[in-house]
């Protein structure tokens, strides 16, 4: 058995940097881009969005499979391991960095005329750009899954997860903040901001994507001594302790050097098997060389048990899967979860500037409150699922959810008329959302369990689900905007516009937590009656 220590835990997190970055900008301000600075009609914007969404659904399955499927490769001469998820990562990574750029960066047939190639050009940009981030996204999850069988630190990892997605998302906010003051025009939209946008979310993203291959690679390593060891440590052929030695020294950065006689194959100045089986646990031992830990007292230290709710026989194949009932509520728990939170994400731009009418610093200083309020929860996420269970913290997240969601239809109206006290509303969207996002996915990694080997597909049909219905709900609110926010007159933004952009912010998020509480609620029951 090996353990992930605090360093490798914080460097793996790193993995989803660059695909939190693109997101934060893909979701906050996609829409605005291409409408307000593009100048694109609300349906042509749409098919960009939905192409992209579409994509990304159709890949992570895809990917999940080749993923599952695959073996790691060495490179570099074996100076550099990459498992099979790994692999996959780097892939997703190369395209995300290099279509994320021709999106952002490129401006192709921009004008006040529809051309067809803006639809064609970003519509591709966006399909690609969407199958390499769903290739990182679905090879790092299905990573957490085969990091640790144990509940709590899959719960932790993905705290940490979401933990650096919040620094991302705050890292955008604050940095279009700075540009929407500094450059020129000030304190309006351009797509020079747009651009110098870009370039920031590619540096950061490019070097903690260098961290976590790094950390990988010592990861790999390490996989590979404690997968050895547990065959070598029950071989009587001492030739099994020189390789397992050599392995050890290879994780440890050892560059010493074991001699062995050829003729009376001595073997003395290799590790006895009392040696290594000491040298394994000292090796696995997080926060210190004297401390003394177990799972209880620290969730990184190894394996204690999964919910009782999924403890099912190993699936044979990956279409077991698909027999199975719990596999499409988690789905659908999941798919809710993730609507939730991006239908707030894309429409929050829209709600701010057109409906509230708040200036342009909104659209980085609300989303960065949110996402602030995401993060401080996540440091009280671990205590509140220990002290309520996981299920009743879902609740509450959800809760939150539907009440930040009813909150959104009287700001700026005669009940509510200062627009300010929409921070109030977007704070609770941030710890709802914290709360179920890290739930559903800890879900998901306990209906895998030990079915590491098709760990991937059901990461990439749970992502299939999420992004299909993401892109189908956005395209249907993009049809209705381009029929209510064009008046008789031609001219944008009518109060009609405004009151159907509040109403998707009311009730989509509202409904789809609700939903998926209800159906928490009937698989629980569903479990406690067949227990």
């Amino acid at each position: 058995m090996w353990r992930l220590n605090r360093t490798e835990l914080i460097c793996f997190a790193l993995g989803t940097v660059l695909n939190d970055l693109t997101a934060a900008c893909w979701f906050t301000y996609l829409l605005i881009y291409l409408e307000d600075t593009l100048y694109f009609d609300p349906t042509v914007a749409g098919v960009v969005v939905l192409v992209g969404q579409i994509s990304d659904a159709i890949a992570t399955p895809l990917v999940g499979l080749g993923s599952d499927m695959s073996d790691g490769k060495i490179l570099f001469n074996g100076a550099w391991h990459l498992d099979r998820r790994t692999l996959w990562h780097l892939v997703g990574t190369c395209l995300v960095i290099v279509f994320y750029t021709l999106i952002w960066t490129v401006e192709c047939c921009s004008g006040q005329s529809n051309h067809g190639w803006n639809a064609v050009y970003y519509a591709i940009g966006a399909a690609i750009f969407n199958f390499g981030w769903a290739s990182v996204q679905v090879s790092h999850l299905a990573l957490t899954g085969d990091l640790s069988k144990d509940e709590d630190c899959r719960t932790r990892i993905n705290s940490a997860r979401h933990s650096f997605s919040i620094i991302s998302s705050l890292l955008v906010f604050a940095s279009y903040l700075v540009l929407i003051e500094t450059v020129h025009p000030t304190g309006e939209k351009s797509a020079d901001k747009f651009h110098y946008l870009a370039a920031i979310v590619l540096v950061v993203g490019i070097a903690t994507s260098i961290v976590f291959y790094w950390i990988m690679n010592k990861i790999t390593y390490k996989r590979e001594f404690y997968s050895s060891s547990d065959f070598f440590l029950q071989s009587d052929d001492p030739t099994a302790y020189l390789a397992l030695n050599e392995l050890h020294l290879q994780i440890s950065g050892t560059n010493s050097e074991i001699s062995q006689d050829e003729d009376t194959k001595d073997y003395s100045k290799i590790r006895t098997e009392e040696t290594i089986r000491e040298s394994i646990s000292a090796s696995c031992i997080v926060g210190g060389d004297n401390e003394s830990q177990t799972t209880a007292s620290d969730p990184f230290l190894g394996v204690s048990q999964r919910d009782p709710t999924f403890e099912d026989e190993l699936v044979q194949n990956w279409t077991d899967w698909l027999k199975e009932p719990k596999f499409y509520m988690v789905g659908a728990i999941y798919m809710l979860s993730r609507l939730a939170m991006n239908i707030t994400m894309v429409y929050m731009s829209f709600y701010l500037v057109k409906t509230l009418e708040m200036d342009d610093a909104a659209l980085a200083l609300v989303p960065a409150t949110m996402y602030l309020s995401s993060f401080l929860t996540t440091l009280r996420l671990e205590k509140m699922n220990k002290k309520l269970g996981r299920n009743k913290s879902f609740y509450f997240g959800a809760l939150a959810n539907i009440i930040a969601s009813v909150l959104c239809a009287f700001f700026g109206t005669q009940d509510i008329p200062q627009d300010n006290y929409v921070y109030i509303a977007f704070v609770i969207f941030g710890f709802g959302t914290a709360v179920t996002i890290v739930g559903s996915l800890s879900i998901i990694a306990d209906l895998v369990g030990e079915n590491l080997k098709w760990g991937a597909f059901v990461y990439g049909v749970m992502s299939f689900a999420d992004k299909l219905a993401a892109g189908v709900v956005i395209i249907g609110i993009q049809l209705h905007r381009d029929n209510v926010c064009i008046n008789e007159n031609d001219e944008p933004d009518t109060e009609e516009c405004q009151d159907f952009v509040r109403i998707v912010m009311s009730t989509i998020p509202s409904a789809s937590s609700g939903m998926a509480v209800l159906i928490l609620a009937i698989m629980t029951k569903f479990n406690s009656t067949n227990s």
